[in-house]
């Protein structure tokens, strides 16, 4: 991030008039959040855009030298202002599926969602998943648990047939969690749950697991494989 400042603060300085350092240093920040696997900078928790990877420690070039975070309301103020952020209309439950549009005028590289400053890219991308998802839910059908639920551990039990019910109702399931919550542990049942299924039924399932980080990857691979 060090490295990256100057030409970040030239462009917002150029293209659209930023000077502001502390308005810089929250650009800088969410980028650098971004960079780290964010989808957002929390402005009242600046502090959890940490690396992703808990035992990586902190990076200690993340931040540079930037300015302290200012008070949560300041920051408000301060990026509504700001010529490079866009602030997003809230999204109601009459319109979630078309969280996605955007003024074709109204584009800019930063995006405040209330409390969230993101990169328009990232911001995007998440107000399509969730124009998706809302879509997905309003065709829901009715869809049975399987009978049979091939969970490892007693405590997986619970998430992985919610999550078998939202992959058949919905075509989609999302699982959350800090670290060491039991994510990882919870696909690897989900996987053996599924193929379980799969074979109970006669059929051939297929499965791709994709991870952001090549440790990620060799983490999940080895539950899986265990």
């Amino acid at each position: 991030m060090t490295a990256l400042r100057p030409h970040l603060d030239d462009v917002l300085g150029r293209r659209f008039g930023v000077t502001d350092p502390a308005v810089l240093g929250l650009l800088a920040r969410t980028v650098a959040a971004a960079a780290d696997g964010h989808a957002a900078l929390d402005l009242a928790r600046p502090d959890l855009a940490a690396p992703a990877d808990a035992e990586a420690g902190p990076d200690p070039d993340a931040a540079g030298d930037l300015p302290p975070v200012p008070d949560l309301d300041a920051a408000r103020r301060l990026l509504a202002a700001c010529p490079a952020v866009r602030v997003a209309a809230p999204v109601d439950g009459a319109a979630v599926d078309r969280a996605d549009e955007v003024a074709a005028d109204d584009v800019r590289p930063f995006v405040l969602d209330g409390d969230r400053l993101a990169t328009d890219r990232d911001h995007r991308a998440e107000r399509r998943l969730l124009a998706a998802l809302a879509r997905r839910a309003g065709a829901a059908p009715d869809v049975a648990v399987p009978a049979t639920l091939a969970a490892d551990a007693p405590e997986q039990r619970d998430a992985v047939a919610t999550l078998m019910t939202a992959g058949r109702r919905w075509g989609v399931g999302v699982l959350v969690g800090g670290p060491g919550t039991g994510k990882t542990t919870t696909v690897a049942a989900l996987v053996a749950a599924e193929l379980a299924a799969a074979r109970a039924e006669g059929r051939r399932l297929r499965v791709a697991l994709a991870a952001p980080t090549g440790r990620a990857a060799a983490r999940m691979r080895d539950a899986v494989r265990g």
